[in-house]
């Protein structure tokens, strides 16, 4: 029953979440300009401080779930963003293999300062 019914469950959330491949692109374009204005933010002691937060919580969890995919590590992971997300999770057990993301897509990876 899964199986017949999840071609057209897909189509119908890829729809209703705009979900496309330009939607994508937008997103990964954007990345590096919101792991910036994280480590901003773990710069100037909203995040990542001595005592977690609610924002530690959620951003921490999306920046953890984002190491999962393998294409998207060398963005995050030699960031102070990369430090909060694996302070407060241990590494998320599944993997999303290198090569998943159009190599096109993806941002430059930026050297650590």
């Amino acid at each position: 029953m899964i199986k017949a019914l999840a071609q057209g469950i897909t189509r119908i959330e890829r729809r209703m979440n705009g979900a496309s491949d330009d939607a994508m692109r937008d997103d990964l374009a954007a990345l590096p300009e919101h792991l910036n204005r994280i480590d901003a933010w773990i710069a100037e002691g909203a995040l990542d401080g001595d005592g977690l937060n609610a924002a530690d919580l959620q951003i921490g969890a999306t920046l953890n779930l984002l190491l999962a995919v393998e294409d998207l590590r060398p963005l995050i992971e030699p960031r102070t963003a990369g430090r909060l997300a694996r302070r407060i999770f241990e590494p998320i057990a599944g993997r999303v293999p290198a090569g998943t993301i159009p190599a096109a897509w993806l941002p430059a990876t930026p050297v650590p300062a």
